[in-house]
């Protein structure tokens, strides 16, 4: 399993980051919750799914305020 995580403000090219992993094979999300990350790295651990083995996970760096424990 790969996850790759993309950060950033508004305009850094997280978008960009995002469509060229797509386009290499991942399956990317957008402006996922940072409180949604801890839960979804557990889950691609633990129940594999063949369709998710390579995902990119893209967060606005503002979102960052909440904690990951």
């Amino acid at each position: 399993m790969k996850l790759v995580i993309i950060t950033g403000l508004s305009g850094s090219g997280k978008s960009v980051a995002l469509n060229t992993l797509e386009d290499l094979g991942y399956y990317a999300m957008d402006n996922l919750p940072v409180f949604l990350l801890q839960e979804l790295a557990r889950r691609l651990l633990h129940e594999p799914v063949p369709a998710l083995e390579r995902t990119a996970v893209g967060i606005d760096a503002r979102n960052a305020s909440g904690t990951l424990a």
